[in-house]
């Protein structure tokens, strides 16, 4: 696979923007895109850097990302990872969230079948986030 078609890990690139971010877990990967747990030395904090590889994508694809993650930035909903940071450079589309401490959704449906409790204040999280 051609390296410069292919989404790379934030802290392994070219310093500049980048270097703040000290790589941790990959949570996925494919050639379209990535997700990075990332350490933010500016915050102190985990985060998670999407990158996108604007290559494999669309114009209108990569347009919408872009909408989509200013939109986010400016909504304060608790509960709702906040977007601290996007843009467009040589390596692709990203974007930064501030990552929470918990189970991600997807690991949880796929450990099987959910009480009506663990269903019930899911659904109270979800619709409290789409309220907001």
């Amino acid at each position: 696979m051609d390296p410069s078609n292919s989404v790379q890990n934030p802290s392994s690139g070219p310093l500049g923007r980048w270097a703040r971010f000290s790589s941790g877990d990959v949570w996925t990967h494919s050639p379209e895109r990535s997700f990075f747990v990332c350490r933010d030395s500016n915050r102190n904090a985990e985060t998670i850097v999407a990158l996108f590889n604007d290559k494999l994508l669309t114009r209108s694809v990569c347009a919408r990302l872009l909408h989509e993650a200013e939109i986010r930035s400016k909504i304060t909903i608790p509960g709702l990872a906040p977007i601290l940071d996007f843009g467009q450079e040589q390596n692709g589309i990203f974007v930064v969230m501030e990552a929470f401490d918990g189970q991600r959704l997807d690991h949880r449906l796929a450990s099987g079948r959910m009480t009506t409790w663990e269903t019930m204040e899911c659904m109270i999280s979800l619709f409290t986030i789409l309220d907001g």
